[in-house]
């Protein structure tokens, strides 16, 4: 005799069936997101949500998926579903603040770290994240605050002292930066940036041997970048090894022909080194290149007035006060070349508004010519 299945147990048998097909739409999802489809994952997710709207796991994995798209303003919508049904999950004020972040809106991803590291203490990536924010304000300090407790929580996060580090930097405290970009490099020796950055802050500390060997590292590990071999040559340039450094400066042209700071620093070289005719080209093309930088300008001038074009020199010398009016060299300069021109009067005043802006060696000018 054939028995028929209850009714009730036929609901059973739905149910358990309804929720195993939902399960199994989400765990879909999750593989195409783990496997980088982003947009198979959302569709995944999406059906895993008008099968059950009230699970806040399905939005913040869509969240998730939007987030890594570049739809943050989706993926906030998503976070802001999922925290509306479970506001106790801290790795999701996380997710929103990351997207707050991208948007600009680093007040409300701080407010948003601080609710995670409320609901989580020790969450070492809340801490990251709110530094990121604080840094974006310029709240440096605070910054170095949170990366400081990133760390506290997880000794081995290179990023958190690299980034620290910049926030350093940005406070002057070069000894420190360095301290913290050689555990940066102990973790991760491949990134190329921790090496300029810590040779950078060898050289504003005068250790240019030091940084020298930096700069080479990073050029090793990415011998496409024009700045580490501008870099390096600065730091050659402040050792007088002029020639060494000309030849770094090369590179950064070749490889980057648009940047009108290496060409100046090119043709400051040569300007030291005496070849004026190379030096008035190289600083032509950076003015061509960036015509708001006075100092290429000035320079440019040394080597007119070099060249025995002295009107020229004048003009330059001219438009680098011009842009920038507090610059005591480059009075001096032009109140030597107005009393080489025969303009006494008018190279005495500039020689005067040298040494009232600092430079000293402008009295010995003063001593000669205009007493």
């Amino acid at each position: 005799m054939i028995k028929q299945m209850s009714f009730f147990a036929m609901l059973i048998l739905s149910i358990s069936s309804f929720g195993q097909y939902k399960t199994v739409v989400f765990k879909n999802g999750l593989k195409k997101e783990k496997n980088k489809d982003y947009a198979g994952a959302i569709v995944d997710f999406s059906k895993a949500i008008s099968l059950d709207p009230t699970n806040a796991a399905y939005y913040y994995n869509r969240g998730v998926s939007k987030a890594w798209l570049e739809d943050y303003i989706g993926a906030i919508e998503d976070y802001n579903k999922s925290i509306e049904l479970d506001p106790n999950d801290a790795t999701t004020y996380n997710n929103r603040a990351t997207s707050k972040g991208q948007l600009k809106d680093y007040q409300g991803a701080i407010a948003d770290c601080s609710k995670a590291i409320q609901l989580r203490a020790n969450f070492d990536s809340a801490y990251f994240n709110r530094a990121i924010s604080k840094d974006e304000i310029k709240d440096y300090k605070g910054a170095i605050a949170d990366y400081s407790k990133a760390i506290e929580f997880n000794i081995n996060d290179s990023r958190a002292y690299y980034y620290r580090a910049v926030c350093k930097t940005k406070i002057g405290d070069h000894a420190g930066a360095i301290i913290d970009y050689t555990f940066s490099i102990k973790l991760n020796p491949y990134v190329a940036n921790a090496f300029n950055n810590r040779a950078s802050s060898k050289y504003r500390l005068n250790d240019f041997e030091g940084s020298i060997t930096d700069f080479s590292n990073a050029i090793a590990l990415n011998p496409k970048e024009a700045i580490y071999y501008n870099n390096r040559g600065d730091s050659k340039s402040a050792l007088k090894d002029y020639v060494a450094a000309v030849n770094d400066y090369n590179i950064a042209v070749e490889l980057n022909p648009n940047n009108g700071f290496y060409f100046y620093n090119r043709g400051a070289c040569m300007t030291k080194l005496e070849n004026y005719i190379q030096g008035l080209s190289d600083l032509t093309k950076a003015i061509e290149l960036d015509p708001s930088n006075p100092k290429s300008y000035n320079i440019r001038g040394v080597c007119k007035e070099s060249l025995k074009d002295l009107k020229g020199a004048m003009i330059d010398y001219t438009k680098a006060i011009e842009l920038d009016s507090n610059n005591a060299n480059y009075y001096y300069n032009r109140g030597n070349n107005e009393i080489k021109i025969g303009d006494k009067k008018s190279g005495c005043e500039d020689l005067n508004k040298a040494v009232l802006l600092g430079d000293s060696n402008a009295k010995k000018l003063i001593n000669k010519f205009c007493k």
